[in-house]
């Protein structure tokens, strides 16, 4: 983990979630995902507020007042900055989980309710444990086959 990452993202070993997206609809391996056009931020965009590192850098630098020295405008600017983001988080998170309830194996119709996100996420994570299983055993069993029974 880099030090210099660290002051700019919350989570700097995960990949934005916007390259994953864009990187797999590109290749054509998108599996059905279907979602609009996702941004990517960049660290331009990164807000001071939401890393205390960076915040306090800035600060003892002279780049951003401390929210006590705020007017009542600005708080309210910052606010809505704030919201806006949150906004965009939200509903970049649903496209993803949209694209993942499109591709996991589960009635789809009308008749049937959309899964919630927990239950995606739970439904994703034992379909990709049954998947691995399955080609272990499968990988057993062509060696059993080809490679004598030796296992």
């Amino acid at each position: 983990m880099d030090s210099d990452a660290s002051l700019v993202s919350s989570r700097p070993s995960s990949p934005e979630p916007d390259d994953l997206f864009l990187t797999a609809r590109n290749k054509g391996g998108g599996g059905g995902f279907t979602g609009g056009t996702v941004s990517s931020s960049t660290q331009s965009d990164s807000p001071p507020e939401l890393s205390a590192e960076l915040r306090s850098a800035m600060s003892a630098a002279g780049g951003v007042k401390d929210k006590k020295q705020m007017t009542e405008p600005e708080l309210q600017q910052l606010r809505l900055k704030i919201n806006s983001r949150e906004r965009k988080r939200m509903h970049d998170l649903n496209i993803a989980m949209d694209g993942l309830r499109e591709v996991m194996p589960y009635a789809h119709g009308p008749s049937v309710r959309k899964l919630s996100k927990i239950a995606t996420l739970l439904l994703a994570r034992n379909y990709i444990l049954m998947l691995t299983n399955s080609l272990e055993e499968m990988k057993r069993l062509v060696s059993e086959i080809y490679g004598g029974h030796h296992a």
